[in-house]
């Protein structure tokens, strides 16, 4: 699911996020099993697939919202070794918040709205 999180509002929305004032950003929510795939291979998989390196928007930025310190413990461990050789790492880890689904028209956005990409 995509949806907004660490903000201040109770309800945000695509429009009211993009505004910059509700404090949210962006976010894909990850559930998975543990006994198939570790977080510290999802972590590396984030960063494989996802442009870490720049800074952006608030509502875009990059960020790992960790649900607990062991979380936070492998994300800031897999940033230090990206740092040590060389990269640059924008992303931000964040403790996890109330998550809010977005839209529904905003869900699988890509796939819906294929012939723009």
């Amino acid at each position: 699911r995509v949806g907004y999180t660490g903000g201040q509002t109770d309800s945000p929305t695509y429009s009211k996020v993009c505004s910059g004032k509700t404090g949210h950003s962006e976010a894909v929510k990850v559930v998975f099993d543990p006994s198939t795939i570790s977080y510290a291979e999802l972590v590396d998989k984030f960063f494989s697939l996802h442009p870490y390196q720049y800074e952006s928007k608030p509502q875009y930025m990059s960020a790992l919202f960790y649900l607990n310190e062991a979380q936070r413990e492998v994300a800031q461990a897999k940033i230090n070794k990206l740092k040590a050789g060389g990269a640059t790492v924008a992303t931000k880890l964040l403790p996890a918040t109330m998550w809010h689904d977005a839209e529904e028209y905003h869900q699988n956005y890509h796939a819906k709205n294929s012939k723009m990409w």
